[in-house]
């Protein structure tokens, strides 16, 4: 599995700040003597913000302070100073403007602290709790919910050291906190607290994109904790022929009373609450189930009924009854429990039975799965990048890659030191030689030493041949030569290079980009257009050329030629795409040209019909609905075109239009932060969202025979649809893409589908192959050979299986994920195996954690 979304912020550790009325008397008995005091001050504060080299950044000036009937302003240091006023319990109220009022009562007492007040901003983030307690004892993760009130962002986090100064340590690298923007959770890692001691306040100012700071309170605490009730025997057999009520003891702990209980048989839950059908002795500690209740779940032999019994603190307990027949007993596992077990069914030794020994068809084993996917580390060496149009670097690619090493055969005869002075003298420096093939392996002089002797060497009487020393890679993958595919991070992570080796696209798939235009004279693209169906829908003309660069970089990405040795490799290494220009020079476009593009790509405009294409990309968005976009996009749905377009990239809940429509496929950005892949900061969200893929720092074409790094949904989508456009060239129907691009996508989050990262991360291996069943097996191993007893097959999303009548014996149960469907394990695949075991007792229960299968 892949990690939740983290956010990548500032860490700094800074002098712990007492944001508390330090003037306040320390009892809560009221003060009678209401003489007048000569001198009380209060300080107001901001929490956190303006950081800056000295300690006044907390000071609030000309602030307005009331005071027991007396007004007034504070100075430079926001310290408001009282005079000669009334003692005991007065109310203080605090105004300033674009900051919320503060109105409380506050003990006023001589020689007292200043009070120190801190108010913060109108429409400022607010932490709901904001003081924590962090148990030694039990050390967990300290969480707490963000109410943003207008803010988008978390910008970092600091922590006061010394109030001599900013002593401060970064620790922008820890990776200490994460950050889930979909239910406004931020969690500090338990890993963070541990040095300290009880006794200690850890107190973090939590910086936002707008307003001021929220101060978060964690008091270290060591805490000794009670264990849960517990239960004990909590394993049964409860004979159906001979029905007995069933008595377990509980130790209760820190629990005091049963709240209620559940019941759940096999797969049927039955949330009822069953308290008449239970009796408690609190003189014995005893709980009895009785047979009336087991009874009323109507089981049959062979099932197996858990109670989970819900104390008043603390965790749940579990009860499992195995239901059986006469003559037949059940086994549950539990070796410390089974004496215990007998007695409480009231069986003495001499009227046990021996179990019979099951037969064929006799066992049943049910159990989970899921999957470990392991996602490949950054690769990406450029800078960073914070917004879309942000240029990083420029490389002129019209020169091919080529190769710096030859290997040169010579005719027999030929001694390896004749061979080094004829190299040499030709111009190549000699590397290795291999006197069984009398063959050298040569490095090529500098580009710039173009000698006659070099380019006549291949005419030498004395050479058989002359070949590059080409790079062979592993089957299993097939990374393409291009000169810049190292900087791509986003193709391994959506296993692109596993998909390659048997699918690299079609010419017969078309994809419509509708963008600012494309650069048709850009050497990496230009073999992948057509250019004499381009359509400029803002002019209504066939001049698709872009001015602006988005348009290239998204075209990019969706196909620039593959394995070229030159440029970057697209999703797509062979594809036709067609520029349809419905964004101006400027970036921007209106509701009329767009639905224009959507319906000549879609084949619908009669005055310029073309051949429908097989899917739209529209990296573009707005926050408002459009009826007549609307409209367009239901009409090329209808002609069976994929529409796919970018979630938009304001980093709140809300996925922006076109993406939104029920008829587009919705995709969200991912980022990669300290090699974290997590949901991009700017990436909209919201029930809308089918599935996320990269779209930071994207290297792709642009305008002049060059490359940039964009970020932003802009690059995600067309990630996704040239993986659409694979999908139809290994002839999968239109119809089913959206859906198994769902259904294959690798879940991101641990909850299925969610607002963030919609179905997951996109994969293309399982996507293009259709993976979507897992093979669970009863058998043995025979050589390469696996001879199955007992088999089924379970969609991938479905995580259960249950396979009857197994015989018993000695076998292994394994569930397996075929990828290519060539009934071979190989690397790739996902796999996982009990080994071994004695199948023996009914029934049996597994859980799996499928890991990708890799022999290399």
């Amino acid at each position: 599995m892949v990690k939740k979304n983290k956010i990548y912020m500032i860490l700094v550790l800074l002098w712990a700040v007492t944001f508390v009325m330090s003037g306040c008397s320390s009892t809560n008995s009221p003060i009678v003597d209401n003489s007048p005091v000569s001198e009380f001050n209060v300080l107001v504060h901001e929490p956190g913000a303006n950081f800056e080299e000295d300690l006044n950044y907390f000071k609030l000036a000309d602030t307005e302070v009331s005071l027991a009937g007396k007004t007034t302003n504070t100075d430079e240091s926001g310290v408001a100073r009282f005079n000669n006023i009334k003692s005991g319990s007065q109310t203080l109220t605090i105004s300033k403007a674009g900051y919320e009022d503060f109105s409380q009562n506050i003990d006023v007492t001589e020689n007292a602290l200043p009070a120190k007040i801190n108010i913060i901003q109108v429409n400022s983030a607010k932490l709901q709790p904001n003081i924590r307690e962090f148990n030694l004892a039990n050390p967990e993760n300290i969480n707490t919910s963000i109410e943003w009130n207008g803010s988008n962002n978390v910008e970092g986090l600091y922590r006061i050291l010394s109030d001599d100064g900013f002593d401060t340590k970064n620790l922008l690298d820890s990776n200490l906190t994460t950050f889930n923007k979909a239910n406004s959770t931020l969690i500090i890692d338990k890993q963070y607290f541990l040095n300290y001691e009880k006794g200690d306040k850890v107190e973090i100012f939590i910086s936002f994109d707008q307003g001021s700071d929220s101060l978060l309170t964690i008091n270290i605490v060591e805490n000794e904790i009670e264990e849960d009730a517990k239960i004990n025997p909590s394993k049964f057999d409860f004979n159906i022929d001979d029905q007995k009520d069933i008595e377990t003891i509980i130790t209760w702990n820190k629990a005091g009373e049963v709240d209620y209980i559940e019941s759940e048989i096999d797969d049927d839950y039955y949330d009822v609450d069953i308290k008449n059908d239970y009796i408690l002795n609190e003189e014995t500690n005893s709980l009895v189930i009785t047979a009336d209740e087991i009874m009323s779940n109507n089981p049959k032999v062979g099932h197996v009924l858990k109670y989970t019994i819900h104390f008043d603190v603390g965790d749940p307990a579990e009860l499992f009854v195995t239901i059986i027949g006469d003559g037949q007993e059940a086994d549950n596992g539990d070796d410390e429990d089974e004496e215990d077990d007998d007695n409480q069914n009231g069986d003495d030794d001499e009227d046990t039975e021996e179990p019979e020994e099951p037969g064929d068809g006799d066992i049943t084993i049910t159990g989970t799965f899921d999957f470990q996917h392991n996602l490949p580390e950054s690769i990406v060496t450029g800078s960073s990048v914070s917004s879309e149009n942000e240029e990083i670097w420029q490389a002129n690619i019209l020169t091919k890659n080529e190769k710096n090493e030859l290997i040169i055969r010579f005719r027999a005869g030929l001694s390896e030191s004749e061979a080094n002075e004829k190299v040499k003298k030709h111009g190549y420096e000699p590397i290795d030689y291999m006197p069984e093939l009398n063959a050298m392996l040569v490095k090529l002089p500098d580009k710039n030493i173009a000698s006659e002797e070099v380019n006549l060497f291949s005419n030498d009487p004395e050479v058989l041949s002359i070949s590059e020393n080409s790079q062979l890679e592993i089957l299993d993958y097939r990374n393409p030569n291009d000169t810049y595919y190292d900087r791509q991070w986003g193709n391994p992570v959506m296993r692109l290079p596993q998909t390659w080796r048997d699918n690299t696209g079609s010419s017969r798939v078309r994809i419509a980009i509708l963008d600012t235009g494309i650069d048709h004279t850009h050497p990496d693209l230009l073999d992948n257009l057509n250019v004499t169906e381009s359509y400029n829908a803002v002019n209504n003309n066939d001049d698709a050329m872009d001015y602006h660069s988005h348009g290239t970089h998204v075209a990019g990405i969706v196909g620039a030629v593959g394995n070229n040795a030159r440029g970057v490799a697209g999703v797509m290494w062979d594809v036709e795409m067609l520029p349809v220009k419905v964004m101006g020079d400027d970036g921007s476009g209106s509701s009329w040209d767009v639905a224009r593009g959507i319906l000549y790509s879609a084949g619908l405009m009669q005055n310029r019909p073309i051949k429908p294409v097989d899917v739209i990309n529209m990296s573009l968005g707005s926050s408002n609905y459009n009826s007549t976009i609307h409209d367009a996009i239901k009409k090329a749905h209808n002609e069976g075109v994929l529409i796919v377009a970018a979630a938009g990239n304001s980093g709140r809940r809300g996925v922006s239009y076109p993406a939104r429509y029920d008829e587009v496929i919705a995709v969200g950005a991912l980022e990669l932060r300290s090699n974290e892949i997590m949901l991009a900061h700017y990436s909209s969200y919201g029930p809308e969202i089918d599935v996320v893929a990269p779209g930071s720092q994207i290297l792709s074409t642009i305008p002049n025979s060059s490359l940039q790094y964009k970020s932003g949904t802009s690059m995600a989508a067309p990630q996704v649809a040239g993986l659409a456009g694979l999908m139809i060239a290994d002839r999968i129907p239109h119809s089913r893409v959206r859906d198994i691009l769902r259904d294959t996508a690798i879940d991101m989050s641990d909850e299925g589908f969610n607002e963030e990262y919609g179905h997951g991360l996109v994969n293309s291996y399982w996507a293009t192959n259709e993976a979507l069943q897992v093979n669970v097996m009863v058998g043995t191993r025979n050589g390469s050979r696996f001879d199955s007893v007992a088999q089924t097959t379970v969609s991938i999303t479905d995580n259960q299986f249950k396979i009857e009548d197994v015989p018993a014996g000695e076998y292994e149960v394994i569930t397996w994920l075929d990828v290519r469907s060539n009934n071979t394990i190989e690397n790739g695949d996902y796999y996982s195996s009990t080994g071994t075991i004695n199948l023996n007792n009914n029934p049996y229960d597994f859980d799996f954690t499928l890991k990708e299968y890799n022999q290399n």
